[in-house]
């Protein structure tokens, strides 16, 4: 192989190049690729290095160095830490502790944005991304799992910032800063994306508020109507479904004039029936 040496004993050098590759002269032609080092598979030897350094550790001190801006490119999978590394870049961390870190991102001016440490912890300025995959996620002494604060949602979406959609379990103080309230004057076919809202009616004329088919997996959901025009306001079941004390696919209704308000809030208590949790008026079932 080539090896090549070099000694000083006094006086200082800007560069010294252990082996120097210059740029091709060429006066014409076209050369379609053109290497200053090209290593050949190296496949003699029991362990086969194209190119192997042992520089030390030191802060002026570098393995690799490439000062320009040029691509660098590996077809292999890329150890660090590891030499028989099992992915695409397989980074080994220096330690085991929370605070020492395997992987760090930082802006371009150096601000670190987003790391990861040596016990798995992910750290990053911002998510994006739906989250479906997300699991797992456990509460902590110091604060909730997920700050839901800064969630927002487009206005045509009808769950504001955050749609769940399996079961919530508070332990603790919970607060709803509001609900949704939706106008439907001239009446409405609910479905179940529209349990939770309060409907308002106001109209002189008769109006049907249609709630929407339901099944075991809906006990629980919730409808508030309130009727505030003079006009008659009735509730209309799904076949098979129940109100109060209805018949199958029943209705309940509100024919009060004067005063013309009233309201109904209903809860579905089993896949066939809805009950009345509270109101204001005489409200009628058929």
């Amino acid at each position: 192989g080539l090896t090549a040496w070099g000694s000083m004993s006094g006086g200082a050098v800007t560069e010294w190049d252990g082996v120097g590759v210059d740029n091709a002269y060429r006066s014409g032609g076209t050369i379609q690729r053109l290497y200053g080092v090209n290593v050949y598979n190296q496949s003699g030897g029991v362990y086969n290095y194209a190119i192997a350094t042992n520089e030390s550790a030191g802060a002026n001190n570098y393995a690799l160095y490439n000062s320009g801006g040029a691509k660098s490119y590996f077809a292999g999978e890329v150890g660090l830490g590891i030499s028989a590394p099992s992915a695409k870049l397989d980074v080994v961390s220096t330690g085991t502790a929370v605070d020492v870190y395997a992987q760090i991102w930082r802006n371009g001016s150096g601000v670190i944005v987003g790391s990861m440490s040596a016990t798995g912890v992910l750290e990053a300025v911002r998510f994006v991304g739906d989250g479906s995959a997300l699991t797992g996620l456990a509460g902590g002494s110091a604060g909730p799992s997920v700050d839901l604060s800064t969630i927002n949602a487009t206005a045509t979406t009808p769950y504001g910032g955050v749609n769940i959609t399996t079961n919530v379990f508070v332990n603790g103080a919970a607060r709803l800063a509001m609900e949704v309230v939706q106008a439907a004057d001239t009446g409405i076919t609910l479905t179940s994306s529209d349990f939770g809202k309060t409907i308002t009616v106001n109209s002189s004329g008769a109006q049907t508020v249609t709630l929407p088919s339901v099944s075991a997996a809906d006990i629980g959901a919730t409808i508030t109507v309130v009727k505030l025009g003079a006009g008659k306001v009735t509730i209309q079941a799904a076949a098979s479904t129940y109100l109060a004390d209805s018949t199958a696919g029943g209705t309940i209704y509100n024919t009060a004039v004067s005063p013309a308000y009233a309201a109904i809030t209903l809860r579905l208590v089993t896949a066939t029936q809805w009950m009345i949790l509270g109101g204001e008026g005489a409200w009628i079932s058929t």
